[in-house]
């Protein structure tokens, strides 16, 4: 899932067990393998690009092969996206009116964050968050079954936060301080 790419999906296998799927596909699409496996026009675009992210990937790891560079990166991905995880949990222990809905154990969850407020609407605060250049989400986030379980459904949903191997602390200080000027609002 965590390519850091373009939106591109890719599927690999032998064609004996290709063969043996029925893909989901536009009527008009062939038949054929590979081509049963596009849903649509191909994105050139992307797939152009896939080769430029996987040489990013390769860059933020070690080794004396592409596979153990990407492993490499991946695993110093996990440590820096670990840190930063422990750091916003911290931080938002002095929040008191924000609920962390998920787990608050770092090694239970990935870096993104659904956050609920006593009194406030997310839809308000991720809309001034963005006046600030800080990028949420907001809504049911296509969980919302979820968000209806939890009651939130009526409360504008959950503020999504998401953090990556690109962000920083400073980053995270930065959304916290402007966070507790939107809460004041």
């Amino acid at each position: 899932y965590k390519f850091f790419g373009p939106h591109l999906g890719f599927v690999y296998g032998r064609e004996e067990q290709l063969e043996n799927y029925q893909p989901f596909k536009v009527a008009p699409a062939t038949n054929n393998i590979p081509n049963c496996w596009e849903t649509g026009t191909l994105n050139f675009e992307a797939i152009s690009a896939l080769s430029v992210t996987v040489d990013y990937l390769a860059s933020l790891g070690t080794g004396s092969n592409l596979t153990e560079q990407i492993t490499s990166a991946y695993r110093n991905i996990y440590q820096y996206e670990q840190e930063l995880s422990q750091y916003f949990l911290t931080t938002l222990n002095q929040f008191p009116e924000l609920t962390l809905i998920g787990e608050t154990d770092k090694d239970k969850r990935t870096p993104t964050f659904a956050l609920s407020f006593q009194h406030h609407d997310p839809n308000d605060i991720a809309a001034m968050l963005g006046k600030h250049h800080i990028f949420t989400w907001s809504g049911h986030l296509y969980a919302e079954r979820l968000t209806a379980s939890l009651n939130l459904d009526t409360k504008g949903g959950v503020l999504r936060v998401g953090m990556m191997h690109y962000n920083t602390k400073q980053e995270i200080d930065t959304f916290f301080r402007v966070l507790a000027r939107c809460l004041k609002q």
